[in-house]
């Protein structure tokens, strides 16, 4: 084999890969801005109890528990199938809530930003194992979570900023906005 088709065989930075690292990045960015300011405003403006607060915050971890089954669902319809139907309805759901007012429909709320994102992080980590190189997997893994790592610092600095010049409903409206984006 000659040089120059090992260098192509090896490429981590393809369109594909980087795609999803710019997707990645946007749906956790989405999901960042609102897992600081939530609880504020579940306290201060609904005055729930720390206990129901708690119980509200873990939905989405509640909701992760089907990522195996979300995995196997992969495998059959497809990574790309997966990703973009959790973008979707991680991004739709985002919007829900400027509409909640009582705790219930909020877990609802939770729960399916929970499916959206465990959906399309499950598909995203199977999609960049089979983008990247062999050669070049823990590299391409790794970069493919700085996107992660990125938006969680980021997007709590924004997220109070917005909280404070325009106000919550503000935070999740442009939290959905950018889950949308990571969609399309």
């Amino acid at each position: 084999m000659n040089q120059a088709a090992t260098v192509e065989k090896d490429t981590l930075w393809g369109r594909d890969f980087i795609l999803v690292c710019v997707n990645d990045f946007l749906a956790f960015f989405s999901v960042y801005l609102i897992i600081p300011v939530l609880p504020l405003f579940l306290e201060e403006e609904m005055g729930y109890s720390n206990f129901l607060i708690g119980a509200l915050m873990s939905m989405m971890v509640v909701a992760a528990l089907l990522r195996p089954f979300l995995g196997s669902i992969s495998d059959i319809r497809g990574r790309k199938a997966i990703l973009v139907w959790g973008t979707f309805i991680l991004g739709g759901s985002t919007f829900l809530y400027v509409a909640f007012s009582t705790a219930l429909p909020l877990f609802v709320v939770r729960f399916l930003n929970g499916i959206g994102l465990a959906a399309f992080h499950t598909a995203a980590y199977a999609l960049v194992g089979d983008l990247v190189p062999q050669s070049r997997r823990l590299h391409g893994i790794a970069i493919f979570f700085i996107s992660v790592d990125a938006a969680i610092g980021l997007a709590p600095i924004v997220a109070e900023e917005i909280r404070v010049s325009w106000g919550y409903n503000a935070v999740y409206i442009i939290a959905g906005i950018v889950a949308m984006l990571a969609f399309l």
